[in-house]
């Protein structure tokens, strides 16, 4: 007698009898197992469960063995790559070598671009022990996680950078509309939420088909998270030669990646000697159904409305402040901003310009810190008349309760600031210190980034 069609023996003594088969087992979804093997003197192992759709997987629910293979499925998603490497294979976790986004990198120029100091000599000691460490964690990476096809269409392209956690990841498929081009995106996740990102992608009717999306992952490890570490990884795997810097929980301007490879274009030609750093203007709303705003027009009739603000104005107007709203408003050409103390804008820059210093994990200076190095490497500011970019509204990272509960947390920021300030003195002279009298203690501002 055959086996049924959902029973396939892999041995070859007859089915269903003796102790020694071993069964590779495919469910349909009508199975009735119990039918076949009733004891485990019938069938005393099963080796192999063919679950090969959802509806089998909760058919499944009467097959005597289906718990066993659940537990073992779900064990295998727990399974963290970092415990393998170092268990398993003994790789070294001790920051002994140095990590390529620790040193400096010579742009095209051969200006100096700061990438970070490593954490060398760290002491637990140290009352910012903690925060130091991170720099020293080499943490597992996967560029191009899914599948990705682009290549960059002429020397004005520019690619959207950005990070997130996978909690944000909903988000990508408002962006994908707002924004044509490319998009390079570092993603910090466990094992387990790679799978999750994969399944979102490849079910989402905006993003499947989407090719010119890169998803490089960073693996998660430590108590912090590493902005400028994933900004960096998304940024040095860019295929264009320019990239705009963006957060994950903004939307640009309807239209703003053909805009932005015209303006490159023109000041590409119009700045040969001089190297430019273009700002998109940034706003926020605190309505989450808010009809975006399709046109400048727009964006300041709401701006009247009061239906949406310029970015952080009430929590930390130092940060985008130079930018010059009241100017924005009545502008039709590009204008120049000089830097100002604890500026942070969201910029188009050629890709190679420079980097982001590492020792900033969390929340607290890690932009700040990056436009600072602009300024130092004689970078002009230049604010886009025509574009803008809005904060969605969201709930607060833990990263951000921290600067904001925890004195220590500041104060280690703190420590961090005057220390980078003496690397980039050390690195490019002394006019570099005029940057500790613009300093601020963290405590008086609870949205530096």
């Amino acid at each position: 007698m055959d086996p049924p069609s959902w029973l396939t023996r892999t041995s070859s003594t007859p089915w269903c009898g003796g102790t020694r088969v071993y069964w590779n087992v495919q469910l349909g979804d009508h199975t009735q197992p119990e039918l076949c093997y009733r004891s485990p003197a019938n069938l005393p192992s099963v080796r192999i469960l063919h679950w090969n759709s959802p509806l089998k997987v909760w058919g499944a629910r009467r097959h005597r063995f289906a718990q066993h293979f659940h537990t073992l499925y779900m064990t295998y998603l727990d399974y963290d790559g970092g415990l393998l490497r170092r268990r398993l294979f003994a790789c070294p976790d001790d920051g002994a070598e140095d990590d390529q986004d620790q040193l400096l990198a010579e742009d095209a120029s051969g200006a100096n671009s700061l990438a970070g100091p490593a954490a060398a000599g760290v002491s637990a000691g140290d009352e910012c022990y903690e925060m130091r460490a991170e720099q020293r964690l080499v943490r597992r990476t996967h560029l191009y996680y899914l599948e990705y096809n682009y290549t960059a269409q002429g020397p004005h392209d520019v690619t959207l950078v950005s990070q997130l956690s996978l909690d944000r990841v909903q988000l990508l498929e408002s962006l994908s509309r707002h924004w044509a081009g490319p998009i390079s995106l570092c993603i910090y996740v466990t094992d387990a939420e790679a799978h999750q990102l994969a399944t979102f992608v490849e079910s989402s009717q905006v993003l499947r088909h989407r090719r010119n999306i890169a998803y490089h992952l960073l693996m998660k490890e430590g108590q912090f998270y590493p902005v400028n570490r994933l900004r960096n990884v998304a940024m040095e795997n860019a295929v264009t030669d320019f990239v705009f810097l963006l957060d994950f929980d903004f939307l640009p301007s309807l239209g703003l990646y053909e805009h932005l490879r015209s303006e490159i274009a023109r000041f590409s030609a119009q700045q040969r000697q001089q190297r430019v750093a273009l700002i998109v203007p940034a706003f926020e709303t605190f309505q989450y159904k808010l009809q975006f705003p399709a046109s400048k027009a727009e964006l300041l009739s709401r701006l009247n409305l009061g239906e949406i603000v310029p970015f952080r104005q009430e929590v930390f107007r130092e940060g985008h402040r130079a930018t010059d709203f009241t100017r924005w408003k009545s502008a039709t050409q590009s204008y120049p901003v000089t830097w100002q103390a604890d500026f942070e804008p969201y910029v188009v820059i050629g890709r190679d310009a420079a980097r982001f210093d590492t020792r900033f994990v969390g929340f607290g200076w890690n932009k700040v810190s990056f436009i600072m190095q602009l300024d130092i490497l004689g970078f002009a500011f230049r604010v886009l008349p025509n574009a803008f970019i809005v904060h969605l509204p969201h709930a607060p990272s833990l990263d951000v309760a921290r600067f904001r509960f925890i004195p220590e947390y500041r104060h280690c920021i703190n420590t961090l600031k005057v220390e980078y300030i003496k690397y980039l003195a050390k690195r490019h002279g002394v006019r570099a210190l005029k940057y500790l009298s613009f300093r601020r203690d963290a405590s008086g501002s609870v949205g530096s980034s």
